[in-house]
C-alpha cells in the first residue's frame, strides 16, 4: 500500500481517488492515536464491458439422439433469387388474295319498254363462293396451341367491278343491294362476327366502274375442337393455315336508259391485304425453353446436425416462394426440389406443381394442409441433413392461357423473377439451448480496488437481451489466472439469474445478478474469470426457434457493496 506524506502547512493534496484533503494547523500532532482510515462512498462499481451478440445457430445443442417429436422446433431460414426469360417472336399473316366472279343475267327489254326512259330493273340475286381464301402464318416455335390471335394492320380491301373493257350500251349502272360477304367462322371482324354487311347500295357505273370496300378484322379465334384443323405441323414447327371459300350474296338491280346491248354481265371480286398483317397478341399454350435451376446454400444448421450421424423426419417443412410473373397470362411448371450434401449425396426429387398468375405470387409450399400447394413428400428431403437445396424445373415452363382472352404480346422478351424464402422447422423430441461466455481479466480490473477495499462480497450486475422465446436459467463457474477451477473459497449465489425471452419473439431484456461471497481469505485476488452458462433444458411445445434469434449479455458491472477505505 502506498504511504501518503503531508507537509504541515496550508496545502491541498489530491488523493488517488479524487478526494481533496487540506490542513492549516501546524500545531496538530499526527503521531497521536488517530484513525487515519477514510471511507469513500457506500459502494463501488467497476464496469467490465459486454459480450458479443451470439445467434442461436451457435448455441443450440442436442441433449440426446435426435428423433421425430413435437417438443420443440428449430427453424432454418434461407432465401435467394433466380430468374428465367421467355422470347416470343413476331408473327406475320400471309394472306393470298381472294379472286372470284359472278355472272348476272340481263333481263330482256323491248324497245317499247325502253322508251319509258331511265328505270331500274330487278336482275335477281347473286350467290357465289369464291376461290379459296388462303391465310398462312409460321407460328413461334413455342406455340403448341393457338386459341386467339389479335391482328394488327388487318384491313383487307374488296374491289368490285364489271369484267368489261367498254361500258355496255343501254346500261347506266349496276346496283348491288344488301351486299354481304361471309368469311371463315374463325375470323372476327372489328364490328363483330364473321359476316361483313355493307349498309348502303353499291353502285357500279360508267363514271365509277370500280368500288373498293375496306373490311377490318379484329382477331382469329380457334375453338379447342378445331385446333388440328387450323394449327398444323409438329411442335416447334407449327403454322396457322386457313384455306376456305368466301360466300358473297346480294340483290341486283340494273339501271337502264335504253335497250341493253348485252345479255349478261360478269362482276369481279378481288379481296386482298395491303402489306403484312401482323399479330399483336396471342392466347394459347406455349412450350417455352425457360426454366428455373438454382442451388440454395443452407446456412445456420447447427454443427451437431451436420456431422453425418443425424437423420430424422421433420413434422413440417415450409417453402415460401415469391414469383413475379411479368407476362399477362398464367404460367405452369413442375418444380423439382432436391437436397444435397457436400459429399455428393442427393435425395430423390420431390415434384411440386406451381401455377403463377400475372403479377406477384406469394406461394406457400408445405406438407401441412392449408398451404397454397400441399406436397406430402416434402419431409423426404431430410432423410439426411442437407447442405444445399436444388430448386429446378425438370421440364421447361409451360405458359397456358386460362381463356381465349388471356393474351401475351409477341415480339418481346419476358423475364420471370423468382424470390424464395425457405423456412424449414426441425422438430426434436429432446433438445436444450445452452450458451456459455466469460467475464475475464478480473484480476487486472480489480487489483487496485481490492487493495483499498475490505469486502467479503462482490456483486456482478448485467442485462441479458434475447429474442429466443423461452425461459433460460444459468450456472456459474470461477477460474484463476492459470485456468484452474476455484471450486471452494468463494460461494456463488445466483440471486437473480433467469432470462425470460418474449413468447411473441420480440426482443426482451432481463436484469441479472450474481453474488460472490469470499469464504477463504485471498480468493478474490485469485479470481480472474467468471464463466456463466445460460440454458433451457425443456423447450416447451409449439415453440419455434430460428437461427437468427440471439442472446447477448450487456452492461456488465462488478459492484463492491462496501465503501472504499483509504489510509491517510
Amino acid at each position: 500500500m502506498k504511504k501518503i506524506s503531508y507537509y504541515l502547512r496550508c496545502a491541498a493534496i489530491i488523493s488517488s481517488v479524487g478526494l481533496i484533503l487540506s490542513s492549516c494547523d501546524k500545531e496538530f500532532d499526527l503521531s497521536k492515536d488517530i484513525n487515519t482510515d477514510l471511507s469513500i462512498g457506500s459502494s463501488f462499481s467497476v464496469p467490465v464491458g459486454h459480450t458479443t451478440k451470439v445467434n442461436l445457430s451457435r448455441i443450440i445443442k442436442e441433449s440426446a439422439t435426435i428423433s421425430p417429436g413435437t417438443n420443440s422446433v428449430y427453424e432454418v431460414i434461407t432465401s435467394g433469387t433466380t430468374s428465367s426469360s421467355v422470347n416470343l417472336s413476331t408473327v406475320s399473316f400471309n394472306i393470298t388474295p381472294m379472286i372470284g366472279s359472278v355472272n348476272i343475267n340481263v333481263p330482256s327489254i323491248t324497245p317499247a319498254a325502253a322508251i319509258k326512259g331511265s328505270q331500274q330493273i330487278d336482275a335477281g340475286q347473286i350467290s357465289m363462293e369464291s376461290d379459296p381464301y388462303n391465310v398462312n402464318a409460321k407460328l413461334p416455335k413455342e406455340i403448341e396451341k393457338l386459341y386467339r390471335a389479335t391482328l394488327k394492320n388487318a384491313e383487307t380491301y374488296l374491289t368490285i367491278k364489271l369484267d368489261t373493257e367498254s361500258w355496255p350500251a343501254g346500261i347506266d349502272a349496276v346496283v348491288l343491294k344488301n351486299f354481304k360477304i361471309s368469311f371463315p367462322e374463325i375470323l372476327h371482324l372489328s364490328g363483330g362476327g364473321n359476316v361483313f354487311s355493307y349498309g348502303s347500295d353499291i353502285v357500279i357505273s360508267a363514271d365509277s366502274r370500280t368500288v373498293t370496300l375496306t373490311i377490318p378484322f379484329d382477331y382469329a379465334d380457334i375453338p379447342e375442337e378445331k385446333q388440328s384443323q387450323y394449327v398444323v405441323g409438329a411442335d416447334g414447327d407449327k403454322s396457322f393455315v386457313l384455306n376456305e371459300r368466301l360466300k358473297v350474296s346480294a340483290d341486283v338491280q340494273i339501271s337502264i336508259s335504253g335497250v341493253p346491248q348485252v345479255n349478261a354481265l360478269t362482276i369481279l371480286f378481288d379481296n386482298k391485304a395491303q402489306g403484312d398483317v401482323t399479330v399483336a397478341g396471342v392466347a394459347g399454350v406455349f412450350n417455352t425453353d425457360a426454366n428455373i435451376n438454382e442451388t440454395i446454400d443452407i446456412n445456420d444448421i447447427p454443427d451437431f446436425l451436420k456431422n453425418g450421424t443425424s437423420s430424422f423426419t421433420p413434422n413440417e417443412v415450409n417453402f415460401n416462394l415469391s414469383l413475379n410473373n411479368t407476362l399477362a397470362l398464367p404460367w405452369n411448371l413442375n418444380l423439382g426440389l432436391e437436397s444435397l450434401k457436400d459429399n455428393g449425396q442427393k435425395s430423390e426429387m420431390v415434384n411440386v406443381p406451381i401455377n403463377a398468375n400475372p403479377g406477384l405470387n406469394n406461394i406457400l409450399i408445405s406438407n401441412k394442409q392449408g398451404a397454397d400447394v400441399v406436397v406430402a413428400d416434402l419431409p423426404k428431403l431430410f432423410e439426411f441433413i442437407p447442405d444445399h437445396f436444388i430448386i429446378s424445373s425438370p421440364t421447361d415452363i409451360i405458359l397456358r392461357s386460362a381463356g381465349h382472352t388471356d393474351l401475351v404480346e409477341l415480339g418481346r422478351e419476358y423475364v420471370i423473377d423468382a424470390t424464395y424464402d425457405v423456412a424449414i422447422p426441425f422438430s426434436f423430441s429432446k433438445m436444450k439451448i445452452e450458451y456459455s461466455d466469460d467475464i475475464d481479466n478480473l484480476a487486472d480490473d480489480l487489483d487496485d480496488v481490492l487493495d483499498k477495499v475490505d469486502t467479503k462480497n462482490l456483486i456482478i450486475d448485467a442485462v441479458v437481451e434475447t429474442d429466443i422465446p423461452v425461459a433460460m436459467n444459468a450456472g456459474v463457474k470461477l477460474y484463476d489466472q492459470g485456468g484452474n477451477l476455484l471450486d471452494d473459497g468463494i460461494k456463488v449465489d445466483l440471486e437473480k439469474f433467469v432470462v425470460n425471452g418474449d413468447a411473441s419473439g420480440s426482443v426482451g431484456t432481463s436484469p441479472v445478478t450474481i453474488k460472490l461471497t469470499q469464504v477463504k481469505e485471498g480468493y478474490f485476488k485469485r479470481l480472474d474469470r467468471i464463466e456463466y452458462t445460460i440454458n433451457a433444458d425443456n423447450v416447451g411445445n409449439n415453440v419455434t426457434l430460428r437461427s437468427n434469434q440471439y442472446v447477448q449479455v450487456k452492461d456488465i458491472v462488478v459492484r463492491i457493496p462496501n465503501a472504499i477505505k483509504v489510509t491517510l
